[in-house]
């Protein structure tokens, strides 16, 4: 499991435990458990309405990625890059090279004369 993952979890049930004490209520109060599945069964059934169902049948399987040990392969994170960057690169380096050649030879003539 991601740390991340941990420590959203804390942090979105110590936030609800801590605004319900804040407001003067006692937190076993949050364990209705009609409450609980009112809350959740809407939300699911709002986030499906909400996406594509390709997102939503990816869910799952995002979901137990996420609490799955990663993949410590870096090479699994590089991609090859394409070669336009480099073409880009060479283009600007030449673009350089005259510009600085034209400013070598405008200031030797202002030093000559």
């Amino acid at each position: 499991m991601q740390l991340t993952a941990i420590l959203g979890i804390i942090i979105g049930f110590a936030g609800v435990i801590g605004g319900n004490i804040l407001e003067g209520g006692n937190p076993l109060e949050l364990l209705q458990v009609p409450a609980f599945v009112i809350v959740v069964v809407s939300s699911l059934g709002i986030t499906m309405l909400a996406n594509p169902g390709s997102n939503v049948a990816a869910a799952p399987r995002a979901l137990l990625k996420l609490f799955r040990r990663p993949d410590n392969n870096p090479q699994s994170l590089m991609r090859p890059s394409p070669p336009w960057p480099k073409k880009r690169a060479r283009k600007a380096c030449s673009h350089l090279k005259v510009r600085r050649r034209r400013s070598l030879t405008a200031s030797s003539r202002k030093a000559s004369s």
